[in-house]
């Protein structure tokens, strides 16, 4: 489809005959922040607030800034307008005006017909214009490439997606990060993963970095900064005040 938006979840669950876990307002990324341990990341080394954001991920809410490179921001708006704006995918806020009220953010479990858990959706908007920033799907995996747990995500694309393979790492004061950083096809980092007319996948790694960074505040709210890079030069951060809210039993 030409079009990703905020269904496509739902299409891509039906045409694979898959489904989707009932609502709890509880959902996480991880069932666990163990589950990507390995030998350079160990979770009981992370604050236990980044383990309940990543572990009950749709409990919490976000307030978001944004910070452009002032040069490549023209660009990247004309992008926005052409391309994202067009596949309903990806559209970073550009404004003031964009960031007003927050960023939505919902989390759908996906099973096989069978039951067995495959991977989360998570869908984050704009309320402000309803506009998708991200609708991606998130599991923990392991790649040749990198000796340890990672996450990957798939941003569907037309006739394809962006694959992002990120890598944890635990900092002494209890914070956390996930890094896409790595220079071996197969490792952490940014894919373009395209489907050529007769049905072959052609992969190609971005020069593309991203950077997030959750640090623990001591009234029980998560500071986040999500960074991202063209070839080292700054583009664009997202900064992040997350919080958690009460739910009805």
């Amino acid at each position: 489809t030409a079009v990703i938006g905020k269904t496509f979840y739902q299409r891509h669950v039906k045409a694979a005959d898959l489904r989707i876990l009932p609502p709890t307002g509880k959902e996480g990324l991880l069932k666990q922040l163990s589950e990507i341990n390995g030998p350079a990341f160990d979770a009981a080394q992370v604050h236990p607030l980044i383990h309940d954001f990543y572990t009950e991920t749709a409990s919490w809410k976000f307030n978001i800034g944004v910070k452009w490179n002032r040069v490549l921001k023209p660009f990247v708006g004309v992008f926005m307008k052409q391309v994202a704006a067009r596949v309903e995918q990806l559209n970073f806020p550009m404004s003031e005006t964009d960031i007003a009220d927050g960023m939505s953010s919902e989390l759908f479990p996906i099973t096989d017909a069978a039951g067995n858990f495959l991977y989360t959706c998570w869908l984050r908007c704009l309320p402000s214009s309803g506009k998708v920033i991200y609708s991606g799907f998130y599991a923990p995996a392991n790649v040749p490439a990198y000796e340890g747990g990672i996450v990957k995500t798939i941003f569907p694309l037309p006739q394809g997606n962006v694959t992002v393979i990120l890598y944890p790492e635990a900092l002494p004061d209890g914070s956390f990060r996930f890094i896409s950083k790595g220079n071996k096809h197969g490792g952490p980092g940014y894919y373009r993963v395209h489907q050529k007319k007769n049905g072959k996948l052609k992969m190609l790694m971005l020069p593309l970095r991203e950077a997030l960074h959750l640090m623990p505040r001591p009234n029980g709210t998560i500071e986040a900064t999500h960074r991202f890079t063209l070839w080292n030069i700054p583009i664009v951060t997202l900064n992040f005040d997350i919080y958690k809210f009460a739910i009805s039993n």
